[in-house]
């Protein structure tokens, strides 16, 4: 999977892969991204699983404050806190001078996009468990990360005894590609 969408995503581009395009301080912020992406994504679907994107985006560009979020949510001020102050640092958020939080575009598209919505629902529930098992598989030529959805070679005889959510998210990414 992980070949997939790094070859589609830039096989339409080589260019990218024949010289050097960052200044070190673009690599530096590249790589602390890449550091912190498994945590970023997990508070990425906190927030969205949560409801927190759902009520920001309803109030359209004028946003609201923790205050107006925490009466929407059920969640407790802290939590809010973290995640609102998580969604500005990853981009997902901006904040007024009223304190009042609104989406950005990337923010809109974590919440709007079914793509978006398909992509990381696959990659929580199919991928991410398996990819600590990624230099065993890649060692050993065979897709040890797969134990931790079920006993089977491959995931096709597993596919009608996945729990339910985690199917619906494999169907979703099957049918939408």
């Amino acid at each position: 999977m992980l070949r997939w969408y790094f070859l589609n995503r830039y096989t339409h581009s080589m260019e990218l892969f024949s010289k050097e395009t960052k200044t070190a301080l673009q690599a530096q912020e590249a790589a602390l991204r890449l550091a912190f992406a498994p945590i970023a994504f997990q508070a990425t679907r906190a927030l969205r699983d949560f409801g927190i994107l759902e009520v920001i985006s309803n109030s359209g560009p004028e946003g609201l404050t923790i205050e107006e979020v925490l009466a929407q949510v059920k969640l407790s001020r802290y939590a809010v806190r973290v995640l609102l102050e998580a969604g500005l640092g990853m981009e997902l958020l901006i904040v007024s001078e009223q304190k009042k939080y609104s989406l950005t575009k990337t923010g809109y598209f974590i919440q709007h996009d079914r793509l978006t919505r398909i992509n990381m629902d696959f990659s929580q529930d199919i991928c991410y468990l398996g990819m600590n098992h990624l230099k065993e598989s890649l060692q050993e030529g065979r897709p040890a990360g797969l134990k931790e959805l079920g006993p089977w070679d491959t995931i096709y005889p597993g596919l009608p005894l996945l729990p339910p959510e985690i199917g619906k998210s494999w169907f979703e990414f099957d049918h939408y590609y």
